[in-house]
């Protein structure tokens, strides 16, 4: 899909852009795509102007996909892309395809003048959306583009969407994120001083003492530490897509440290990854430190440990959430501590002699 034949220059700034749009939405970009796509954004500012414009109105129609004229319009626009693409490869019609990336981008400018008439009776999205979890509860969210989200106990988390991406702000706890694939928006969490980007895929961050551990259970995602703003990272997306060299695979977490610049890439057990979900904790070679920590999301009566020594101390097992008795019995039994009360809090000393 290069602009530079004959054909596609007869289509207008607008009808390219369009068709950009719907090649995005309907599946990534393969590399001589996306090569094309960067460099035609690049030619001409104006070019990036046109495409943010068709990608504001092609997912603001999110909001009104229920009505029939626009449902329509855009599965048309959908259906001439995917065609194009089966010929594309054909080499049999190869020369149709512009003309059919012509119909597909003629279509979405269709959908373009049909939902500006709808758009204006609908009431504005609130921006951004808080969603909390309090001690003890979880919670499962779907949100407007059939993302899925599943937040831990004494999780907060701030969603955002965006024309040119779907940005997600974790401020405490812990999310697994299982997201719609929509390659012409990305999915940004920011996270502890990191953003963690996919178009489609499963993953949970979580912020735990001084460590953000991102694991991947399907799909890819990229990882960008520091500083780079949004619109930037959305055009690194753009040109390199999420499955680059230094992408995180499934079956992988990055713990990194939040502040500093320390980090490592380690296998992870995916099913005890998850236990959470399902209403345990399960430690294997767990620092007592950030097992305290997950502990205390689920329970009134908080535990705090009352040296470093203690804090290091590694343990194993599986609890069930909210039973602090039962973990802090274990512990004292199996490793040189002591259980103290505190008020209504527990206190965990080393207890060496």
């Amino acid at each position: 899909m290069k602009p530079a034949n004959d054909e596609t220059q007869s289509m207008t700034r607008d009808e390219i852009a369009g068709a950009w749009c719907v090649r995005l939405a309907s599946q990534p970009l393969d590399p001589a795509d996306r090569t094309a796509f960067e460099a035609w954004l690049q030619e001409d500012p104006a070019n990036s102007g046109a495409y943010d414009k068709a990608l504001s109105v092609w997912h603001g129609l999110q909001a009104i996909g229920d009505a029939p004229e626009i449902i329509n319009h855009r599965a048309d626009a959908l259906h001439a892309l995917r065609v194009a693409n089966r010929r594309r490869w054909s080499g049999k019609v190869r020369s149709r395809w512009p003309w059919l990336i012509a119909v597909a981008a003629s279509i979405l400018l269709i959908v373009i003048a049909s939902s500006l008439l709808v758009m204006r009776a609908q009431p504005a999205q609130p921006h951004p959306q808080e969603y909390a979890t309090a001690l003890g509860e979880r919670r499962a969210v779907l949100l407007d583009d059939g993302s899925r989200l599943s937040l831990d106990a004494e999780t907060r988390l701030n969603v955002a969407y965006e024309p040119d991406r779907r940005e997600l702000i974790l401020l405490s706890g812990r999310a697994k994120f299982d997201v719609a694939r929509d390659a012409s928006r990305p999915f940004l969490v920011r996270a502890g001083g990191s953003t963690i980007v996919a178009t489609g895929t499963s993953f949970s961050v979580e912020l735990l003492g001084n460590q953000l551990h991102v694991i991947v259970y399907e799909g890819h995602v990229r990882v960008f530490r520091g500083g780079p703003d949004a619109a930037t990272i959305v055009q690194q997306v753009r040109a390199t897509g999420v499955a680059s060299p230094s992408a995180l695979a499934p079956g992988r977490e990055l713990v990194a440290s939040i502040s500093g610049s320390t980090a490592q890439v380690v296998p992870a057990d995916v099913a005890r990854s998850l236990s959470w979900e399902g209403g345990q904790l399960d430690f294997v070679d767990e620092p007592l430190s950030t097992a305290v920590e997950r502990l205390n999301r689920y329970s009134r009566e908080q535990v705090t440990i009352a040296e470093p020594a203690a804090g290091r101390i590694v343990i194993n097992g599986v609890f069930n959430a909210g039973d602090t008795d039962t973990f802090l019995e274990a512990v004292a039994q199996a490793y040189p501590v002591a259980i103290v009360r505190d008020g209504g809090n527990r206190v965990i000393r080393s207890n060496r002699r």
